[in-house]
Order: structure tokens, then C-alpha cells, then sequence
């Protein structure tokens, strides 16, 4: 595991099966072939940026963790963002947490392209 890259490992099958996707990395591997779809180094706005993604499509992102970890706001780092969530009532804020609404949750794909970079996004448009 590398932690200053991610990567998007190749769709080897149209299958949905677990076992016929773990073959195809396997044999990808076996011969001598990457099994990665596309991969980026992440810099420090990536980090951030997966940081709030990550905590708010699962538990939540808490502002005091944020803050001691890349050593400014969330809020302020990502005002624009924010603001907007908060207009489309797509988060709920209470004691330094910032979770997904109801609402929210509905647009979770939407809410992770939001907080995406732009790098990010030619990527996966240059994968449709």
C-alpha cells in the first residue's frame, strides 16, 4: 500500500462476482501487467480534499480532527462548498461534527464531485 498514491484498479470483467474480479488482478499480476486502471500522486489539497469526501460519505466529518491534522478550517479551507450544502440543506452541523442529511446522503455522489479537484475530475472525465 502506497499512501501518497491512489489508484482505481481495472474492471477486469463484466461480471459482478467477487471471485472473477479477484482473478483478473490475479492474472493481471501473473502476467506481468499493472492492475491499476489509472493512479495519481496525492498532494497535500488531495489529502485534504479525500479527508472531508471520505469522513462525509461515512461517519461524519469532525472539525477539531480536521483542523489538528492539516492545521487549519475545514469551513474556511472549503467555504464555497459548505455554503452550498448549507443552501441546499445537504448537512447537519452540531458540536464540531459535519454529517450528511437525509438529503444529503441522497446526493452523496454529487457531494463527493463537489469537494473533488479539478485534476480529478479531467481524470475520470478522460475514463467515461
Amino acid at each position: 500500500y502506497a499512501p501518497d498514491i491512489h489508484y482505481t484498479n481495472i474492471n477486469y470483467l463484466d461480471t459482478r462476482s467477487t471471485a472473477g474480479i479477484t482473478a483478473g488482478y490475479l492474472e493481471a499480476i501473473r502476467t506481468d501487467q499493472l492492475p491499476f486502471r489509472s493512479s495519481i500522486v496525492v498532494d497535500e489539497d488531495e489529502s485534504r480534499r479525500r479527508h472531508v469526501i471520505l469522513r462525509l460519505l461515512s461517519s461524519g466529518l469532525d472539525r477539531t480532527k480536521y483542523s489538528n491534522r492539516f492545521g487549519e478550517s475545514v469551513t474556511e479551507r472549503f467555504n464555497s462548498e459548505f455554503d452550498a450544502l448549507r443552501l441546499e440543506r445537504c448537512i447537519e452541523e452540531a458540536g464540531g461534527q459535519i454529517v450528511l442529511s437525509r438529503r444529503g446522503r441522497g446526493f452523496s455522489s454529487l457531494v463527493a464531485d463537489l469537494f473533488a479537484s479539478e485534476r480529478v475530475k479531467q481524470l475520470s472525465e478522460s475514463y467515461k
